[in-house]
């Protein structure tokens, strides 16, 4: 089996589409909605969370169930209905549609996969195990979040900024990459988890004219 690519889908103001309304439907829509998803929700009955968010317009709901022409205008379907018919219905209409698509637990209809992740900053850092085994790839995350604390996703701030001023500044793209790997092999973690602003931009500034 050929392996899976690795992207990041950028969802703001995209139309995704919720089959369910049951708890694991629940945390999939947060997701979306934590990345700026345009939520919209197809089932008979939702849990009371998700009434809540419907109630305060974070989603859309349509009370019914799963015909093919609520898959038009959309971008990602999610499937977590509790019918492995419906589930495979909508998985492979959205196949005939070239929509995105993923059908909980059922890697065999699935378009894509989402990982196991979290995030520090603009970091992000994802698992994933191909949909074989979701259990493993949280636990995985679960030992990786003990090791990349908050000052990693401070080192992609700084290391953002550092880029843009370099680019303005510096010509020759051989020691741009200098004075990236310069500033990555310091010890600026350690200042970072220390709180040591004022020896993080010295570091910065040594590296600038190193």
């Amino acid at each position: 089996m050929v392996t899976p690519y690795p992207i990041s889908l950028r969802l703001a103001g995209q139309q995704c589409l919720v089959i369910g309304g049951g708890r694991v439907a629940e945390r999939k829509i947060r997701t979306l909605l934590e990345h700026g998803g345009l939520v919209n929700v197809i089932s008979p009955r939702l849990t009371d969370a998700l009434f809540q968010m419907k109630q305060q317009g974070q989603i859309r709901h349509v009370a019914n169930y799963y015909h093919r022409e609520f898959l038009h205008g959309v971008f990602l379907v999610i499937c977590a209905s509790d019918s492995d018919k419906v589930n495979h219905e909508v998985a492979n209409d959205c196949f005939a549609m070239g929509i995105l698509v993923n059908v909980v637990d059922d890697p065999d209809y699935c378009s894509f996969f989402v990982p196991s992740s979290f995030r520090r900053g603009d970091l992000t850092i994802s698992i994933s195990t191909g949909g074989k085994s979701p259990m493993l790839a949280q636990r995985l995350r679960q030992q990786l979040e003990q090791h990349f604390g908050p000052e990693y996703g401070e080192l992609v701030r700084i290391m953002g900024d550092l880029r843009q001023m370099v680019r303005q500044r510096v010509k020759d793209s051989k020691k741009r990459r200098l004075i990236y790997a310069c500033l990555l092999d310091s010890d600026i973690l350690d200042l970072l988890r220390n709180g040591q602003i004022d020896l993080v931009k010295e570091r910065i500034e040594q590296c600038m004219y190193w």
